[in-house]
């Protein structure tokens, strides 16, 4: 096996994009996990554990549907918030949503259909530099799973020190960087919700969303985990091997 040559080289490089292509699927997956996992359900429980029920004056039992369908429209399987009505301090059929919401709700929306765009995008690269790698090295498949496990060992350990450094980041300064998000991913200053009117900011105070990071980096950390666990064991493998041969 020439590690060093050109073609080993080339499938080390494919490799790292299939890697990152990998991890991306990964986060995406991540959130996705964290958000839509066990709706309405997660949710509540947040709104519970942060007194947000009581802020907003509805039941739990009358969140749920709102939650649902406040969610689909996210995932782009509902068309509008604005039919979304909930008993809310004891008044039937109050809309849950006021128009500032509803903006704001279709920019998130954008996003969640940009992330789930570029997860397909991610994982058509990641199928496609798979195959070229083993088309590459079909005729020893040692050298494939070589080029695979070296990509995938630097993709992942740059990943897992880009991982580190944001969540030292949001946990020195949580708002400053959950404000720069917000300054980064729109164009306007619908998102600038108050705390006291805006319902939508009652039931997702700043602790939702750092749950929601929490958990996320739980999921994505045992994805990147596995795959460093995996390319480390492969290598390990590969030296065993090699050993033997000689």
């Amino acid at each position: 096996m020439q590690k060093s040559s050109g073609k080993n080289t080339v499938g080390i490089i494919l490799a790292v994009i299939f890697a990152i292509s990998l991890i991306a699927v990964i986060f995406f997956s991540s959130m996705e996990l964290t958000i839509y996992g066990e709706l309405p359900d997660s949710f509540i429980r947040e709104c519970e554990k942060y007194g947000c029920l009581e802020q907003v004056g509805i039941s739990k039992e009358d969140m749920a549907p709102v939650t649902v369908g406040m969610f689909e429209y996210l995932r782009g399987n509902r068309e509008s918030l604005e039919d979304i009505t909930a008993v809310i301090n004891g008044q039937p059929n109050t809309p849950f949503f006021n128009e500032k919401e509803c903006l704001h709700m279709a920019d998130c929306k954008k996003l969640f259909s940009g992330g789930y765009r570029l997860r397909g995008i991610c994982l058509a690269v990641c199928l496609v530099a798979l195959i070229i790698i083993f088309l590459m090295f079909r005729k020893d498949l040692r050298d494939a799973w070589h080029c695979l496990a070296v990509g995938t060992l630097y993709g992942t350990l740059g990943f897992i020190g880009l991982a580190i450094l944001s969540g030292i980041l949001f946990a020195t300064d949580f708002n400053r960087y959950f404000t720069l998000f917000h300054l980064i991913f729109f164009d306007n200053d619908l998102w600038l919700l108050d705390p006291a009117k805006d319902r939508l900011l009652m039931v997702m105070p700043e602790g939702y969303f750092m749950d929601c990071v929490k958990s996320i980096a739980l999921y994505f950390g045992t994805g990147l985990s596995v795959l460093l666990i995996a390319s480390i064991l492969r290598l390990v493998y590969e030296k065993k091997i090699s050993l033997q041969e000689k």
